[in-house]
């Protein structure tokens, strides 16, 4: 009986112990599973940085090509300004020459006796003066307005 008895108490205290030990192992199960559910959180949160990044390169991406597209179109349209710029200049530079080969045919002409004796020869040869001076006013305005364009488009443009 004493051995029963033994026995009985040796496997209450074993029971005891053993229970004892089971919210211990409870515990450990519980922080394994925490540590479990929050690295699966990282790792969600790691492919979502990751699918993030992966946006912002393609917008990135996709931002520097319409850039590039447009300094492109930034270039040819300052090209195209400058060579009609470039056509405007020598247009007005034969249009000088013109007007200063007419220049020279009036002096010419006022130099005739025939020109200077006769009154209405003398006035339209006086009306023509005040044109070609007026042209002349108007190709300097049009030689300022040209180069502050080229000017400006150099300013805008480094390149240029």
């Amino acid at each position: 009986m004493k051995k029963l008895r033994f026995a009985v108490i040796a496997l209450a205290v074993a029971a005891l112990a053993g229970l004892s030990f089971l919210p211990a192992l409870a515990q450990t199960q519980s922080r394994a599973m925490q540590q479990a559910n929050q690295q699966q959180q990282m790792m969600l949160k790691m492919q979502d940085m990751t699918q993030r990044m992966d946006r912002i390169m393609e917008r990135a991406q996709n931002l520097v090509q319409r850039l590039e597209q447009k300094m492109t179109q930034v270039q040819a349209q300052t090209q195209n300004h400058a060579r009609s710029l470039e056509q405007m200049g020598k247009g007005l530079e034969n249009m000088a020459q013109h007007l200063k080969q007419n220049l020279e045919r009036w002096q010419e002409m006022i130099q005739s006796r025939e020109m200077i004796q006769n009154r209405e020869m003398n006035q339209e040869m006086s009306r023509l003066q005040k044109h070609m001076e007026n042209a002349a006013g108007e190709m300097e305005e049009m030689l300022k307005v040209m180069e502050r364009l080229t000017e400006r488009l150099r300013l805008n443009n480094p390149k240029f």
